[in-house]
């Protein structure tokens, strides 16, 4: 500003010791404006120590505050670890009772399924014959069976497309007959 301002238009703001203190210029074209009061390259050493006063109070202001944070935490560590205590051992009885009702239901399942079977037949009787023959009603001798029949429709079905194989096919045909 080239021109002193009139005492009316400047209101001093943040005037606090060690703080650089604003003007506050109040004119017709604009509202507001901040100016500082004084430079702080200009100040010299007065502001480095200043500036380090500020900073040494800021890092013990902080170090109290973790501080106090570090004795809260231990505290809120103390009161779960009570809390957790004192749940286990409200805990324990049910759990064990727990354990009990589980080991119970585990016996009435075994149990039910004996009843079941006592109340129910065997699927299937036991096959009549002699006990060489009982691997014909078991499963490889099912798929066995339903292969060839599948094999012998095929070659009904396709054969005649293919007349270069008429002797494999007569071949194929006494096959399936005698398995038949």
């Amino acid at each position: 500003l080239k021109q002193p301002l009139p005492p009316s238009a400047v209101s001093w703001v943040g005037a606090q010791p060690g703080c650089c203190a604003m003007r506050r210029i109040t004119n017709a074209s604009a509202k507001y404006a901040l100016v500082p009061q004084s430079d702080p390259a200009m100040s010299g050493n007065n502001s480095d120590d200043d500036m380090r006063i500020k900073a040494e109070a800021v890092v013990q202001r902080i170090q109290e505050d973790n501080a106090r944070l570090i004795t809260r935490e231990s505290e809120l560590q103390q009161e779960i670890q009570s809390f957790n205590e004192l749940w286990q051992s409200r805990r324990q009885p049910l759990d064990e009772e727990l354990e009990a009702v589980r080991k119970r239901m585990e016996e009435l399942a075994a149990q039910m399924s004996r009843a079941r079977e006592m109340l129910n037949p065997p699927e299937m009787p036991e096959a009549p014959g002699p006990k060489f023959l009982e691997w014909v009603d078991g499963m490889v001798f099912h798929v066995v069976c339903n292969l060839i029949v599948a094999l012998n429709l095929a070659a009904m079905i396709f054969g005649p497309n293919f007349p270069g194989y008429v002797k494999t096919l007569k071949v194929c045909d006494n096959i399936f007959l005698v398995w038949y």
